[in-house]
């Protein structure tokens, strides 16, 4: 009896941040379109799209990765030579959509996402350098991350119903920086990247996606 070789995929672990080949434990696939027969007998075609998903094992930390490939019929990538149009990492979630929030406040919010469960005061650490970036992008007065804050709340830029998230991310940054340990369990931390997920949101992702959706609408008039 021979054994079967494993499929492997070069992908980051983001739970651990090792970089290299991880097995493929299990694979899914779906084709939605293509040729189909109307209501009245006719032969029709429709846009045909596949979706792969691929559950990705890690040597090193052995925990899971789930990804998403996506293909629609007349994408064609001609850079990499494949019908692949999109890739996309389900879980652990490492790149929320950051397309549209500045550069260097995607790039140390993503540092955190990437070590949070390697080093959760570190993590913290970056969560907090991150909304001071953001503070810093809304042009926030202030000699402090906390007076900042309070500008931009004023400023009605930052919504005081998030105030508390404000407190908690500025709170245990300074914790993690200043102290031995702070005590926060990777639950935590993995709630306290949603909150400070949620601000990213409503400032820079939400108003794109408006702007988009609305000049969309406006073409199609």
């Amino acid at each position: 009896m021979t054994n079967k070789k494993k499929e492997q995929v070069i992908e980051q672990c983001f739970h651990c941040g090792n970089k290299g080949l991880m097995d493929v434990v299990a694979t899914h696939n779906k084709r939605f379109g293509g040729t189909y027969v109307t209501d009245c007998g006719e032969i029709e075609n429709d846009l045909m799209e596949d979706f792969i998903w691929q559950v990705l094992s890690c040597p090193v930390c052995c925990f899971v990765t789930l990804i998403q490939k996506y293909t629609c019929e007349g994408n064609y990538n001609p850079y990499i030579n494949t019908q692949i149009y999109d890739i996309e990492i389900l879980y652990p979630e490492n790149k929320i959509n950051l397309n549209n929030v500045p550069k260097n406040i995607a790039s140390s919010f993503e540092s955190a996402l990437k070590i949070q469960n390697i080093n959760s005061d570190l993590t913290l650490i970056s969560l907090r350098k991150t909304l001071e970036l953001i503070c810093n992008d809304k042009n926030a007065k202030g000699r402090d991350l906390k007076s900042k804050i309070n500008y931009l709340i004023k400023d009605n830029i930052f919504p005081e119903e998030f105030n508390d998230a404000y407190w908690i991310v500025r709170h245990l940054g300074n914790k993690a920086a200043h102290t031995d340990e702070t005590g926060i369990h990777t639950r935590d931390v993995k709630a306290i990247i949603n909150l400070l997920y949620v601000i990213i949101n409503y400032l820079y992702v939400t108003p794109h996606n408006m702007k988009y959706l609305k000049e969309k609408l406006e073409e199609e008039q």
